[in-house]
């Protein structure tokens, strides 16, 4: 064989294990999908665990194709949606003990990495590119005492920390 030959068969055989890639990670999304939807559903219905999961396999039963009814069995159906359950679960688990941790605002500092630093710099860019006069207007309209405050730095950073301590 030549190289180009081997390239060839190469390139056709890595084509091939491309498309059937795709294919299952196409299939595992949709059957995680139909899963998800499922138990969500069951669990609106107020029954008891063992009622929820036969819902949850005949609902999945009924989108199996019959070829492949041997194949997918009620018994593996039921372990597919427990597996896709107990994701679901440590998902959650895992998120709302993320939430519980997040740190309490209070400090500006805080408050500005809440705020973000995107918010905050397209807030600071508006400012700066306002005349004095109207970088006043604007802070009697954010609720600024200027209290003496005259260059368009001090103004601005009142603007900035009221913000933030509203926020």
């Amino acid at each position: 064989m030549s190289f180009p030959e081997i390239l060839s068969v190469v390139v056709t055989a890595l084509c091939a294990i491309a498309c059937a890639l795709m294919f299952y990670f196409r299939v595992r999304g949709n059957v995680f999908g139909a899963v998800s939807e499922l138990v969500a559903i069951a669990e609106t219905t107020g029954l008891t665990g063992p009622e929820k999961m036969a819902q949850v396999v005949a609902g999945l039963a009924a989108m199996v194709p019959s070829f492949l009814r041997k194949i997918l069995t009620d018994e593996r159906l039921e372990k597919i949606a427990q597996w896709i359950f107990d994701w679901m679960r440590k998902y959650a688990d895992e998120y709302k003990k993320a939430s519980e941790e997040l740190p309490e605002q209070g400090s500006t500092e805080e408050l500005a990495e809440t705020i973000g630093a995107a918010a905050a710099a397209e807030l600071i860019t508006e400012l700066l590119n306002l005349t004095l006069a109207a970088l006043k207007e604007k802070a009697v309209e954010y609720g600024v005492e200027l209290d003496g405050k005259d260059t368009k730095k001090e103004i601005i950073e009142a603007i900035v920390l009221t913000i933030l301590t509203k926020a």
